[in-house]
């Protein structure tokens, strides 16, 4: 996923958080906001709980593949991943598909 397609600012963050449009599963937390800059951007959030750092960036890395093989990253949507501890029980499989279902409910939900 390129860096322009990727939020980093905590203040980029913090506007899509305060919009407190969001999805919930028991694998992910999902935020969204509509922006006007023309493409996706996806920010990833794997706290503490769920690992130390080595199976944090694996669950980063993984959440990429994720998105850069099956989403189009034309919608002006900025999307917050959160990620929650019962991940680690679930496969790549399930958890991918439960990731796309979630940013479908949420896309409805932001475009109506």
């Amino acid at each position: 996923m390129k860096r322009s397609h990727r939020l980093l600012k905590d203040a980029d963050f913090q506007t899509v958080l305060n919009q407190k449009k969001f999805v919930k599963s028991q694998e992910f937390t999902l935020y969204g906001s509509k922006q006007s800059i023309g493409h996706m951007r996806v920010g990833l959030s794997v706290g503490k709980k769920v690992g130390n750092a080595v199976v944090r960036n694996k669950i980063r890395r993984q959440i990429r593949m994720m998105l850069t093989t099956n989403l189009d990253l034309r919608d002006s949507i900025d999307y917050i991943v959160m990620v929650r501890l019962p991940y680690l029980s679930q496969n790549f499989q399930a958890n991918q598909s439960n990731l796309l279902n979630l940013m479908q409910n949420l896309r409805r939900k932001l475009i109506g």
